[in-house]
């Protein structure tokens, strides 16, 4: 458990994260990684009370089985970072559940959001602003795009 930082963990150049279960709380944002962060796995982790719960500057960072409560934005995917994200529970969003200024599209596969809520309220893709720069080199901006998982069959019992 990683409480009250200004990030729980910060994935470096060159640097390695696992982390299978967990949770962070009153964090400025809980997984931050940096352009060529080596491995990034966080797998059933639970974020609560945060600005950010993931801040993802670069890498292929690999989020799993994760639960997002009270997050203002739930992720945000920059530059050159491609991760895969894989079942992600969102409760009480204050705002966003994505967003995402990146150079690629990022794909969501299982998000499960709060009864009644707007998803399209709750996902921001960058359509109003086709471009942005950071420190001087423009990115074109791509989209989220949300793909439900689909459920298992179960075996034929008869």
């Amino acid at each position: 458990t990683i409480s009250n930082a200004s990030a729980g963990l910060t994935c470096a150049e060159g640097g390695t994260v696992s982390v299978s279960g967990g949770s962070i709380a009153d964090t400025a944002a809980g997984f931050v990684t940096l352009p060529k962060c080596t491995t990034a796995q966080i797998d059933r982790v639970q974020i609560t009370q945060g600005r950010v719960g993931f801040y993802l500057l670069g890498g292929s960072p690999v989020v799993t089985n994760s639960t997002l409560t009270r997050v203002f934005d739930g992720f945000r995917v920059f530059h050159e970072a491609q991760p895969t994200i894989v079942g992600i529970t969102v409760r009480t969003p204050r705002h966003a559940v994505i967003v995402h200024a990146a150079s690629t599209d990022v794909l969501i596969r299982g998000l499960a959001l709060p009864r009644g809520a707007d998803r399209a309220a709750l996902i921001s893709d960058g359509a109003d602003a086709p471009t942005h720069r950071w420190q001087g080199r423009e990115y074109e901006t791509g989209r989220v795009i949300v793909q439900e998982e689909k459920p298992r069959s179960l075996p034929n019992s008869g």
